[in-house]
Protein backbone atom coordinates (compact mmCIF):
# COMPACT_ATOMS: atom_id res chain seq x y z
CA UNK A 1 0.00 0.00 0.00
CA UNK A 2 1.53 3.41 -1.20
CA UNK A 3 1.30 6.19 1.88
CA UNK A 4 1.00 9.79 0.35
CA UNK A 5 4.18 12.08 0.07
CA UNK A 6 2.29 14.02 3.26
CA UNK A 7 2.41 10.91 5.48
CA UNK A 8 5.56 9.87 4.54
CA UNK A 9 7.44 13.43 5.69
CA UNK A 10 5.20 13.00 8.43
CA UNK A 11 6.49 9.68 9.79
CA UNK A 12 10.19 10.50 8.58
CA UNK A 13 9.74 13.21 10.97
CA UNK A 14 8.05 11.06 13.75
CA UNK A 15 11.06 8.42 13.94
CA UNK A 16 14.23 11.61 13.93
CA UNK A 17 12.57 12.81 17.21
CA UNK A 18 12.10 9.56 18.70
CA UNK A 19 15.37 8.52 17.62
CA UNK A 20 16.92 11.55 18.85
CA UNK A 21 15.17 11.51 22.10
CA UNK A 22 16.79 8.02 23.00
CA UNK A 23 20.11 8.90 21.94
CA UNK A 24 20.26 12.10 24.12
CA UNK A 25 18.80 9.93 26.84
CA UNK A 26 20.90 6.72 26.32
CA UNK A 27 23.96 8.75 25.92
CA UNK A 28 24.00 12.31 27.82
CA UNK A 29 27.55 13.12 27.47
CA UNK A 30 27.69 13.84 23.79
CA UNK A 31 27.62 17.84 22.19
CA UNK A 32 24.24 19.26 21.64
CA UNK A 33 22.56 18.85 25.04
CA UNK A 34 23.18 22.14 27.04
CA UNK A 35 21.15 20.99 30.19
CA UNK A 36 23.54 18.08 30.90
CA UNK A 37 27.01 19.88 29.48
CA UNK A 38 26.32 22.33 32.09
CA UNK A 39 27.06 19.77 34.30
CA UNK A 40 29.93 18.38 33.18
CA UNK A 41 31.70 22.15 33.59
CA UNK A 42 34.19 22.04 35.68
CA UNK A 43 36.61 25.19 36.96
CA UNK A 44 40.21 24.78 36.29
CA UNK A 45 43.04 26.85 37.68
CA UNK A 46 44.61 29.08 35.34
CA UNK A 47 47.50 31.65 35.37
CA UNK A 48 47.51 34.06 38.36
CA UNK A 49 46.60 37.97 37.92
CA UNK A 50 48.29 40.92 39.33
CA UNK A 51 45.44 43.14 41.14
CA UNK A 52 47.02 45.92 38.83
CA UNK A 53 45.78 44.01 35.88
CA UNK A 54 42.25 43.55 37.30
CA UNK A 55 40.41 45.89 34.67
CA UNK A 56 36.86 45.51 37.46
CA UNK A 57 38.06 45.24 40.71
CA UNK A 58 34.39 45.03 41.61
CA UNK A 59 34.61 41.64 40.05
CA UNK A 60 37.17 40.46 42.32
CA UNK A 61 35.61 37.71 44.55
CA UNK A 62 36.95 36.74 48.80
CA UNK A 63 36.31 33.37 49.07
CA UNK A 64 35.69 31.99 52.61
CA UNK A 65 39.29 31.09 52.88
CA UNK A 66 39.65 34.81 52.87
CA UNK A 67 42.01 34.25 49.11
CA UNK A 68 40.65 36.74 46.21
CA UNK A 69 39.92 35.14 42.95
CA UNK A 70 38.63 36.49 39.18
CA UNK A 71 36.15 34.23 37.80
CA UNK A 72 36.89 34.31 33.78
CA UNK A 73 34.14 32.14 32.53
CA UNK A 74 35.42 28.69 33.52
CA UNK A 75 39.13 29.76 34.94
CA UNK A 76 39.75 30.69 37.92
CA UNK A 77 42.46 32.75 38.82
CA UNK A 78 43.89 34.14 41.82
CA UNK A 79 44.89 37.14 42.44
CA UNK A 80 48.19 38.55 43.18
CA UNK A 81 50.62 41.83 44.12
CA UNK A 82 54.20 41.29 42.79
CA UNK A 83 54.09 37.67 43.08
CA UNK A 84 52.54 37.93 46.22
CA UNK A 85 48.80 36.23 47.02
CA UNK A 86 46.30 39.34 48.61
CA UNK A 87 43.53 38.33 50.81
CA UNK A 88 40.44 40.05 52.37
CA UNK A 89 39.58 42.88 49.42
CA UNK A 90 36.98 44.94 50.59
CA UNK A 91 35.60 48.64 49.44
CA UNK A 92 35.01 51.42 51.49
CA UNK A 93 31.53 53.03 52.43
CA UNK A 94 31.59 55.13 49.12
CA UNK A 95 33.15 52.25 46.81
CA UNK A 96 35.80 55.06 45.76
CA UNK A 97 38.54 52.84 47.25
CA UNK A 98 39.15 49.65 48.26
CA UNK A 99 42.46 47.63 49.84
CA UNK A 100 43.52 44.25 50.43
CA UNK A 101 46.59 42.52 52.71
CA UNK A 102 49.50 41.64 50.61
CA UNK A 103 50.75 38.18 52.39
CA UNK A 104 54.62 37.72 51.63
CA UNK A 105 56.03 34.33 52.25
CA UNK A 106 57.17 33.56 56.09
CA UNK A 107 60.13 31.43 54.94
CA UNK A 108 61.44 34.64 52.94
CA UNK A 109 64.58 35.67 55.01
CA UNK A 110 64.17 39.66 53.40
CA UNK A 111 60.92 39.84 54.61
CA UNK A 112 61.29 41.38 58.70
CA UNK A 113 58.98 39.34 61.17
CA UNK A 114 56.68 42.26 61.33
CA UNK A 115 56.19 43.32 57.94
CA UNK A 116 55.05 39.48 56.42
CA UNK A 117 51.94 41.13 56.34
CA UNK A 118 51.20 44.76 54.36
CA UNK A 119 47.58 46.87 53.82
CA UNK A 120 47.31 48.07 50.96
CA UNK A 121 44.90 51.02 50.20
CA UNK A 122 43.75 51.51 46.22
CA UNK A 123 42.01 53.90 44.73
CA UNK A 124 39.15 52.35 42.73
CA UNK A 125 39.34 55.45 39.57
CA UNK A 126 43.10 55.79 39.36
CA UNK A 127 44.30 52.79 40.59
CA UNK A 128 47.26 53.43 42.80
CA UNK A 129 48.04 51.60 45.91
CA UNK A 130 49.96 52.69 49.24
CA UNK A 131 50.80 50.49 52.14
CA UNK A 132 49.50 51.41 54.99
CA UNK A 133 50.25 49.65 57.78
CA UNK A 134 52.55 46.24 58.44
CA UNK A 135 52.16 43.58 60.43
CA UNK A 136 52.95 40.10 60.77
CA UNK A 137 51.18 36.58 61.11
CA UNK A 138 49.15 37.77 64.06
CA UNK A 139 47.14 40.17 61.99
CA UNK A 140 43.78 38.61 61.36
CA UNK A 141 41.88 41.52 59.98
CA UNK A 142 40.70 44.80 59.17
CA UNK A 143 37.75 46.68 58.29
CA UNK A 144 36.72 50.01 56.99
CA UNK A 145 35.83 52.81 60.02
CA UNK A 146 34.88 55.58 56.90
CA UNK A 147 35.97 56.15 53.46
CA UNK A 148 39.27 57.54 55.67
CA UNK A 149 39.68 55.58 58.37
CA UNK A 150 40.47 51.70 58.97
CA UNK A 151 40.84 49.69 61.62
CA UNK A 152 43.34 46.36 61.94
CA UNK A 153 43.12 44.01 64.20
CA UNK A 154 46.11 41.62 66.04
CA UNK A 155 46.36 38.77 68.69
CA UNK A 156 48.83 40.61 71.11
CA UNK A 157 48.81 37.32 73.52
CA UNK A 158 46.69 35.76 75.58
CA UNK A 159 43.12 37.00 76.03
CA UNK A 160 44.28 40.12 74.08
CA UNK A 161 43.24 41.86 71.28
CA UNK A 162 44.82 45.21 69.63
CA UNK A 163 42.76 47.22 67.47
CA UNK A 164 44.91 50.12 65.48
CA UNK A 165 43.18 52.78 64.20
CA UNK A 166 44.45 54.54 61.30
CA UNK A 167 43.54 58.16 59.51
CA UNK A 168 44.29 57.88 56.07
CA UNK A 169 44.12 61.79 55.49
CA UNK A 170 47.06 61.87 58.38
CA UNK A 171 48.87 58.49 58.59
CA UNK A 172 48.84 58.84 62.12
CA UNK A 173 48.23 55.21 64.15
CA UNK A 174 46.55 54.47 67.01
CA UNK A 175 46.70 51.23 69.18
CA UNK A 176 43.61 49.92 71.15
CA UNK A 177 44.21 47.28 74.08
CA UNK A 178 41.02 47.24 75.95
CA UNK A 179 40.36 43.63 75.99
CA UNK A 180 38.78 41.29 73.30
CA UNK A 181 35.66 41.55 70.65
CA UNK A 182 35.32 44.90 70.56
CA UNK A 183 32.25 46.67 70.17
CA UNK A 184 31.86 50.24 68.81
CA UNK A 185 28.85 52.37 69.16
CA UNK A 186 26.70 52.93 66.48
CA UNK A 187 27.68 56.86 66.18
CA UNK A 188 31.59 55.03 66.54
CA UNK A 189 32.89 57.60 69.10
CA UNK A 190 33.12 54.74 71.98
CA UNK A 191 34.36 51.13 72.02
CA UNK A 192 34.39 48.50 74.82
CA UNK A 193 36.13 45.30 75.04
CA UNK A 194 34.94 42.46 77.38
CA UNK A 195 38.09 41.51 80.24
CA UNK A 196 38.29 37.83 81.03
CA UNK A 197 41.66 37.32 82.85
CA UNK A 198 41.93 37.30 87.01
CA UNK A 199 39.07 40.34 86.67
CA UNK A 200 35.91 40.25 84.90
CA UNK A 201 34.60 42.95 83.14
CA UNK A 202 34.30 45.39 80.59
CA UNK A 203 36.87 48.67 79.31
CA UNK A 204 35.40 51.34 77.15
CA UNK A 205 37.58 53.52 75.69
CA UNK A 206 37.77 55.71 72.31
CA UNK A 207 39.56 55.32 69.04
CA UNK A 208 42.74 57.02 69.86
CA UNK A 209 43.17 54.35 72.74
CA UNK A 210 42.28 56.69 75.45
CA UNK A 211 40.05 54.22 77.98
CA UNK A 212 37.09 56.24 79.56
CA UNK A 213 35.78 53.70 81.97
CA UNK A 214 36.97 50.56 83.25
CA UNK A 215 33.96 48.05 85.18
CA UNK A 216 35.68 45.34 86.55
CA UNK A 217 34.69 42.39 89.36
CA UNK A 218 36.94 40.20 90.72
CA UNK A 219 35.17 36.74 91.09
CA UNK A 220 34.72 35.22 94.11
CA UNK A 221 37.47 32.61 95.60
CA UNK A 222 37.73 29.49 93.57
CA UNK A 223 34.98 30.69 90.58
CA UNK A 224 35.98 31.21 87.33
CA UNK A 225 35.66 35.00 86.12
CA UNK A 226 31.76 34.91 84.44
CA UNK A 227 31.05 36.62 81.09
CA UNK A 228 29.60 39.96 81.36
CA UNK A 229 27.00 40.61 78.56
CA UNK A 230 27.13 44.48 77.16
CA UNK A 231 24.91 46.28 74.41
CA UNK A 232 24.92 50.25 73.66
CA UNK A 233 21.76 51.85 73.47
CA UNK A 234 20.64 52.44 69.18
CA UNK A 235 21.25 56.42 70.02
CA UNK A 236 24.90 55.63 71.79
CA UNK A 237 23.82 57.48 74.77
CA UNK A 238 23.82 54.70 76.91
CA UNK A 239 24.98 51.46 77.90
CA UNK A 240 23.95 48.40 79.30
CA UNK A 241 25.80 45.89 81.20
CA UNK A 242 24.71 42.74 83.10
CA UNK A 243 27.57 40.93 85.08
CA UNK A 244 27.74 39.31 88.68
CA UNK A 245 27.76 40.79 91.64
CA UNK A 246 31.42 41.52 93.39
CA UNK A 247 32.58 38.47 95.59
CA UNK A 248 28.40 37.28 95.51
CA UNK A 249 26.90 34.93 93.18
CA UNK A 250 23.97 36.84 92.23
CA UNK A 251 23.77 39.49 89.26
CA UNK A 252 23.08 42.67 88.40
CA UNK A 253 22.11 45.37 85.38
CA UNK A 254 23.66 48.31 85.18
CA UNK A 255 23.69 51.46 83.18
CA UNK A 256 26.37 53.85 82.29
CA UNK A 257 25.34 57.24 80.92
CA UNK A 258 27.97 58.07 77.61
CA UNK A 259 26.69 61.85 77.37
CA UNK A 260 28.20 62.24 81.51
CA UNK A 261 31.64 60.62 81.47
CA UNK A 262 29.84 57.34 81.91
CA UNK A 263 28.39 58.02 85.08
CA UNK A 264 25.92 55.02 86.46
CA UNK A 265 22.26 56.04 86.42
CA UNK A 266 20.47 52.66 86.75
CA UNK A 267 21.26 49.49 88.81
CA UNK A 268 19.18 46.69 89.62
CA UNK A 269 19.42 42.63 90.39
CA UNK A 270 19.57 40.75 87.69
CA UNK A 271 17.82 37.08 88.24
CA UNK A 272 19.86 34.31 87.11
CA UNK A 273 19.53 32.35 84.44
CA UNK A 274 21.89 30.14 82.32
CA UNK A 275 22.24 32.60 79.41
CA UNK A 276 21.55 36.27 79.53
CA UNK A 277 19.70 38.13 76.96
CA UNK A 278 19.91 41.78 76.36
CA UNK A 279 18.56 44.55 73.93
CA UNK A 280 16.88 47.94 73.99
CA UNK A 281 14.14 49.63 72.43
CA UNK A 282 14.37 51.61 69.63
CA UNK A 283 13.88 55.12 71.12
CA UNK A 284 16.83 54.05 73.75
CA UNK A 285 14.47 54.85 76.56
CA UNK A 286 14.20 50.58 77.53
CA UNK A 287 16.20 47.85 78.32
CA UNK A 288 14.87 44.14 78.27
CA UNK A 289 16.64 41.86 80.37
CA UNK A 290 15.39 37.99 80.37
CA UNK A 291 12.00 39.81 78.98
CA UNK A 292 11.87 41.80 81.54
CA UNK A 293 11.16 45.28 80.80
CA UNK A 294 13.10 48.16 82.08
CA UNK A 295 12.52 51.94 81.24
CA UNK A 296 14.18 55.26 81.66
CA UNK A 297 13.28 59.06 81.59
Amino acid sequence: MRLSRGLSAFLIFFLTLAVASFLLNRFPKIPGNPSMMAKEQIVTEGKALDIAGAVSPQELKTEESGDVFLYDGLIKRQIIYLNNPISQLNFSPTGDKFGYFVNYSIFDENIPFDKQVALRIEDARARKSKGVFYGSYRTSGWEWFSDKEILVSESCGSECQAEFYIDLDSGKEYTLQYGVDYTWSPNKDWVFAYNYSYRTGITVGDRFGRIILRHNIRPPENETANTPLAVWSPDSEKLALVMKKSNDKEFELVIFDSQNKFKRIFQSNADYVTEFKLTWSEDSKKVFLNDKEFQFE
